[in-house]
């Protein structure tokens, strides 16, 4: 199996490669106000269990069913690891305390590392100008330019 036939949630490196197709913002986005009512609920240097047991025990999540905070607390882990022997989520948790108005682009930093599919509609941004403006196609165009053979017009 090649690292583009190997789903996101089955990658075992904090960074995945740009070479792996799918992860977590093809059906959802970065979910950064989960992520702050965890990172708020839960004390730093935590273990996974103890993020899990608040999201799926606690809810601090604010999900009306066990389905959405399990679907949206496996998000999170997909994103973030929610890991504190893992250097990337460290780095977050670590940085989340100091700037506040930071917090979306420690969690987009993060999240680009962890899903190539974002990181390649990121290609649309970077190359753009100030002033321009960007939509959707934009966007899907970047993304099937990195994945063709996944991504299109039909999808």
């Amino acid at each position: 199996m090649t690292t583009d036939e190997l789903p996101v949630a089955h990658w075992t490196g904090e960074i995945v490669p740009g070479d792996v197709s799918g992860g977590p913002n093809t059906s959802h986005t970065i979910v950064i106000g989960a992520l702050a009512a965890l990172l708020d609920a839960v004390p730093a240097g935590a273990t996974q269990a103890d993020y899990e047991d608040a999201a799926l025990g606690g809810n601090v999540l604010a999900k009306q069913t066990e389905g959405a905070r399990r679907r949206t607390f496996r998000y999170l882990k997909e994103l973030y690891l929610l890991r504190s022997d893992a250097l990337l989520f460290r780095a977050l948790r670590d940085l989340w305390p100091v700037d506040e108005p930071a917090r979306p682009l420690l969690a987009g930093l993060c999240a680009l590392a962890r899903d190539a599919v974002f990181r390649a509609s990121s290609a649309a941004i970077t190359s753009s100008s100030p002033g321009d403006t960007l939509g959707s196609a934009d966007l899907a165009d970047a993304v099937g330019e990195q994945f063709p053979a996944s991504y299109g017009a039909g999808t």
